[in-house]
This record gives structure tokens, C-alpha cells and sequence, in this order.
């Protein structure tokens, strides 16, 4: 019981060395959604390490926390006290009541605003990257030392599934190779 017979053991284990095959060839990561992309931009532009405030604690917040927690020390900011705490504690955050952003965006590199309304002086904010996940637009663009709103992660998207196609192409050339060796393979063993 449970040893599988050596024609199908032969086949998963085919199966298994053309997957890893595939997957050593082409490489499948990148930025499928805007939360990846936003998590991205902020690897590229900070130091693992460095401080970054995020505002919210909404779903969106939630994501760009399972991203970023394992680099960088997170300041996170919101309006339920009860749903900031519980969310640092899992996350390995450091809590702020929202009326303190202030403050902390004096100790931060980095800024992710994941709520859709909020007010924020634009001298707060002048040497830190900003990432807008609001659709509220109130930054202007030449206040941060940079700044990524929704439109420029939705582009960053774009071209990434765009390469994505092609990166099927290539794999779908590469299972076809293998499973013609691999069906020239069998012909000879059963001949």
C-alpha cells in the first residue's frame, strides 16, 4: 500500500524534473497586482531596514504588511486604535494613533498610504518616498523626494504581465521539447 508502480513513478518523476527544468529557465516572479508592485518599489528605493510609516489597516494595509514586515521596521497608523495593535502585534509593527503621523514621518524613509482620506502637511513630507494607494490624488508630485500613486503601479503591472506572456511562450517551448524527448523516449523503450 501507497508505493505507486514503477510506469507512474516513472511519469510524476519526469513530470517533476520538466517542472524544475521550467522554473530554473524561466523566471515566473513579478508584479501581478498593485500591492506587489508598491512592495517592490519600496525594496528598489529603501535599504532593507529602513523605517517606513503605513497608513491603515484595511485590506489593502494588510497586504503591503505580509510584504514588507521582513524589511523594513514599520510605523503603522490608523483611526481604530484596537485594529492598529492587533495588526503590529502580528506583524511585528510599531503602533501610532493617526494624530501622531506628524511625529513619525520625522523618523521615516518611506510612506504608504493605504486609507482613502487623510491630511498631511506637504513639508512633512519632503525627503521621504511616498507610495499613494488612495485614489484621492492630494500629494503633488514635486513635494516628496518621490512619489507613486495608483497610476504609476497599475503601469508597472502592465508591462510585467506583458513580459509574462512571453515568459509562457518560452515554457510552453521548453514542455514541448521535453515531452518529445520524452515520448521519443518511451517509442525506443517500447520498440
Amino acid at each position: 500500500m501507497g508505493i505507486i508502480n514503477p510506469p507512474l513513478q516513472f511519469l510524476f518523476d519526469e513530470a517533476l524534473r520538466i517542472g524544475k527544468k521550467v522554473r530554473s529557465r524561466v523566471n515566473f516572479s513579478g508584479l501581478l497586482d498593485y500591492l506587489s508592485a508598491a512592495a517592490k518599489v519600496l525594496k528598489e528605493e529603501l535599504e532593507i531596514g529602513s523605517p517606513i510609516a503605513l497608513l491603515g489597516t484595511g485590506d489593502a494595509a494588510i497586504e503591503i504588511l505580509s510584504h514588507l514586515n521582513r524589511y523594513f521596521k514599520i510605523y503603522l497608523l490608523g483611526r481604530n486604535w484596537e485594529k492598529v495593535s492587533n495588526l503590529a502585534n502580528i506583524f511585528n509593527a510599531h503602533p501610532y494613533p493617526l494624530d501622531k503621523l506628524p511625529e513619525v514621518l520625522g523618523l521615516v524613509k518611506g510612506l504608504v498610504i493605504a486609507i482613502p482620506e487623510y491630511s498631511i502637511k506637504e513639508e512633512d513630507l519632503r525627503d521621504i518616498i511616498v507610495v499613494d494607494l488612495s485614489l484621492s490624488g492630494k500629494i503633488n508630485p514635486s513635494i516628496p523626494k518621490k512619489l507613486y500613486n495608483i497610476e504609476d503601479l497599475t503601469k508597472m503591472v502592465k508591462i510585467n504581465r506583458e513580459k509574462l506572456g512571453d515568459k509562457l511562450k518560452e515554457a510552453e517551448k521548453i514542455l514541448e521539447e521535453e515531452l518529445k524527448k520524452l515520448h521519443e523516449r518511451l517509442k525506443g523503450e517500447l520498440a
